[in-house]
């Protein structure tokens, strides 16, 4: 196998890794707050991690112009994790902001690796969907399975985490007085799974709606399958923002084949929706609009106590309290009970990936953190009015909606790593389409 071919085999594990949980666990960081969440307080090494880094350094030294080129396209992220690297000047657990600052460096080396291969075309954007297809029609089989048993179904050695019914702190819902365990995949916590699937739906909506020369009829024919197999993935997630992620999504490819003249591929994806809508809701709805009462729903009102907490320690600390800091600040200080939250299984980070940036990072690390964003979208020499271009741009936005309802997307390893991965494809395609116009 030349090196080339290494070469864009490591890039595609990569990908395919991201949604793999597979660590090994080292050091708890805060001996005196034993009962931290782990992935918030723990020294963690991921075996994506490793890949990531063998990516990096084989591109950095077979590829080292291309590399240099694509940080600077970044740099506005560059300029994120510098700051982030400051906050530990303001944290208090000075070792935790280290990780924390260590595991967001590999996600930005994983962002440059992936814009460079697409630029290169060591992978093409369909490589990509592809991969990000196949990987989440495996984490919906997995998930559907999860359901059926009620729990896990033996693969802890790929990341799985261990479920049942008599488990604590596992995600579940309750309906009409039955009690059902959210499917996990191999992610730790169902929300991130169904982000990941709703990265998924636009891939094989991708799929189905521009094959390439030599996929035919029996290819379009599996992506219906696949598409359909992800959305029951996605339902048994019962993630509510990926759930309205997943609808927003799925109107914005219409919209965007539509004005691609692409409009019988357009029409096909609007009635296999609406063919599926009725199926899924026939046979599931009863757990659906269950799920959808948020008015009683404690998880919701812990959620808005986040917030609040949040907010008053942005006032408090506008220049931040350290990234990974947050939670161990506002419990240090008692705001988590002094909002009514005495049982500390309920004490987590707020679930908004932009406030919580601007508690721990600070006001100017939100400023850069959105500048960042911002380039990439509104890149100045950006051709984005392909298809290609504009699916990806779909995914980004879709994961920067559910990013105002969690945290996963900057505090746990696989949602980082999905947030990055998009964020490099967009990269990748803005520097190929750059050199086109050259």
């Amino acid at each position: 196998m030349n090196k080339d071919r290494l070469l864009r085999w490591v890039t595609i594990s990569s990908l395919f890794l991201v949604p793999f949980n597979i660590k090994k666990f080292f050091l708890l960081l805060t001996k005196n707050e034993t009962w931290f969440p782990l992935e918030f307080s723990s020294i963690f090494l991921y075996f994506s991690e490793i890949i990531i880094l063998i990516l990096f350094l084989f591109l950095l030294f077979k590829k080292r112009k291309e590399i240099l080129q694509t940080s600077m396209l970044v740099w506005p992220t560059l300029l994120f994790f510098l700051l982030s690297a400051l906050s530990i000047l303001v944290s208090d657990t000075h070792i935790l902001s280290l990780f924390f600052c260590l595991h967001l460096l590999v996600s930005i080396f994983f962002f440059i690796s992936i814009a460079t291969a697409i630029s290169l075309r060591i992978i093409s954007i369909r490589d990509a969907m592809k991969v990000l297809a196949v990987s989440s029609l495996l984490q919906a089989e997995i998930a559907i399975l999860q359901f059926i048993n009620q729990g896990s179904i033996g693969l802890r050695f790929f990341g799985e985490e261990t479920i049942s019914l008599l488990s604590r702190n596992i995600a579940r819902i309750d309906v009409f007085g039955s009690t059902f365990i959210r499917s996990y995949g191999t992610f730790p916590h169902p929300n991130i799974l169904g982000g990941f699937l709703v990265l998924g739906v636009v891939a094989w909506i991708y799929l189905f709606s521009l094959p390439s020369k030599q996929h035919g009829i029996f290819h379009r024919s599996l992506s219906i399958i696949g598409l359909f197999v992800v959305l029951v993935g996605l339902l048994f997630s019962f993630s509510r923002s990926a759930w309205i992620a997943a609808a927003i999504a799925l109107v914005s490819c219409v919209v965007v084949l539509f004005k691609n003249k692409l409009k019988h591929a357009a029409r096909e994806i609007v009635l296999m929706s609406m063919i599926f809508a009725v199926v899924l809701f026939g046979v599931f709805g009863w757990m659906v609009f269950s799920r959808g009462e948020i008015k009683n729903d404690s998880a919701v009102n812990e959620r808005v106590v986040y917030v609040n907490i949040a907010l008053d320690m942005i006032a408090d600390y506008p220049f931040g309290v350290g990234f990974g800091n947050g939670m161990v600040r506002a419990e240090q200080e008692g705001r988590y009970d002094s909002y009514g939250l005495t049982n500390k299984a309920t004490h987590q980070p707020v679930h908004n990936i932009y406030l919580l940036i601007t508690q721990e990072i600070g006001v100017v690390g939100i400023i850069v953190f959105l500048f960042s964003i911002l380039t990439l979208l509104f890149y100045k020499k950006r051709k984005i009015h392909t298809p290609d271009t504009l699916f990806v741009y779909i995914m980004i936005v879709s994961l920067l909606f559910v990013g105002f309802f969690d945290h996963y997307l900057i505090t746990i390893n696989s949602g980082r790593l999905m947030f990055f991965l998009v964020l490099g494809i967009m990269a990748g395609l803005l520097q190929k389409n750059e050199e086109k116009s050259l």
